[in-house]
């Protein structure tokens, strides 16, 4: 069975011969150390650079290149295509920075991106925008819709490094990237949160108009030959969903509704992330269309074996593996196997489940320890399954 195969008949809720792997997000600092060189893929300073001196296209395909050759190093079944820079923090339109936009580096901390202030924190290997691409004031807000309004369409340079990934990966399955159901990531949460209270009409033309957006992007996406689209926006804290299930049902299911029926209408598959307590969720989000559920967060209270017995006859599972927890130099390889081990044992059985993290590797992970998650679960996660004792 080819990953892709594999991949897929988890996805279609059936057995394949075994559970498939994918790395849900890792660090520019981890891909670095695994490679061996200098790496792209969400490692800011490396790839404005590029970008600030005119190789915007080589800088993309070396993301894609990043991607392959990690996805080749542990054999993985999925690539997902990530980069996730200052780019749609800056403009929703863009994932990757498209040809021709202006890249300035101001210090080892502050860029420049199509004239937007970018800040960087080593620290975390991260970016932050501290103006809004939407207007703070509600009425510049208003106007700046309708002037945009019209203006969806997705760059061609948003697919150059999935149509490379593809062509490299015949025989991996493909998981890219929207969002559009939700707050975006490069919008400041605290005062669109307000905006829906102060205006809630205000609030939903934003919606529409980011909706519209991630549609052509998932279409402009699936066409490259992604064979799934991953719908990024979170829902909750730790502690329980950001809103309640009528602000749910009025601001965003109907988004995720309509992003759902998109993406399959293309006859790709459609997969949730939300990180945080989501139990008293998952159900509404269920009926909307979703066909696969990530992150399903340990950490923040969710029963992976609880799940799967209430909805693993409607969407495939994927992550659970707490690697903040247990994927750190703290912990030790026996952690990390019981960790994997568990996580096989409460949702694999009749498939229906993808093994991966439930958030992003960080550069406090141990690279050893992915080594010994993907080399255990090979042995371990063979259908049919026995579940075995300790």
């Amino acid at each position: 069975m080819t990953p892709k195969d594999r991949f897929i008949n988890a996805m279609e809720l059936k057995e394949p011969d075994k559970v498939p792997i994918f790395i849900y997000g890792i660090s520019g600092v981890l891909i670095e150390k695994i490679l061996g060189r200098a790496a792209y893929c969400r490692n800011p300073p490396v790839y404005f650079e590029a970008c600030s001196k005119g190789k915007w296209r080589e800088a993309n395909e070396k993301v894609a290149q990043d991607l392959i050759d990690l996805s080749n190093k542990f054999d993985l079944d999925a690539i997902r295509d990530q980069n996730q820079l200052a780019s749609w923090f800056v403009n929703p339109k863009w994932e990757y920075i498209p040809e021709g936009v202006e890249v300035k580096k101001i210090s080892e901390k502050e860029w420049k991106v199509d004239n937007k202030k970018v800040l960087y924190s080593p620290e975390i290997n991260s970016i932050f925008v501290p103006e809004p691409y939407l207007p703070d004031d509600i009425d510049k807000a208003r106007d700046f819709l309708k002037a945009h309004w019209k203006d969806v369409e997705i760059p061609e340079d948003e697919i150059i490094a999935l149509k490379k990934i593809r062509k490299a990966c015949e025989d991996r399955f493909i998981i890219s990237v929207v969002q559009g159901t939700f707050i975006p990531f490069y919008s400041p949460f605290d005062k669109l949160m307000l905006l829906m209270r102060l205006d809630p009409n205000l609030y939903k033309m934003w919606s529409d108009y980011y909706l519209r957006i991630n549609i052509n992007r998932a279409k402009l996406k699936i066409e490259a030959g992604a064979d799934a689209i991953l719908i990024t926006e979170d829902y909750a804290f730790k502690t329980g969903p950001f809103l309640s299930l009528a602000q749910f049902r009025e601001f965003v299911w109907p988004n995720l509704k309509n992003l759902c029926y998109e993406i399959k209408k293309e006859g790709a598959f459609c997969i949730k992330h939300t990180d945080g307590n989501i139990n008293s969720i998952i159900g509404e989000m269920v009926e909307q269309g979703i066909d696969g559920l990530h992150s399903l967060e340990k950490d923040a209270g969710i029963n992976i074996a609880e799940v799967k017995e209430r909805y693993g006859n409607k969407i495939c599972l994927l992550g659970n593996l707490d690697q903040a927890r247990k994927f750190t130099y703290k912990n030790t390889s026996d952690e990390v196997i019981k960790e994997v081990k568990e996580c096989i044992d409460s949702a694999s059985p009749g498939g229906g489940h993808v093994l991966t993290t439930s958030n992003n590797f960080t550069p406090e992970v141990k690279i050893e320890h992915i080594t010994t998650w993907i080399d255990f679960s090979r042995k371990y996660g063979i259908y049919p399954l026995v579940i075995r004792e300790s």
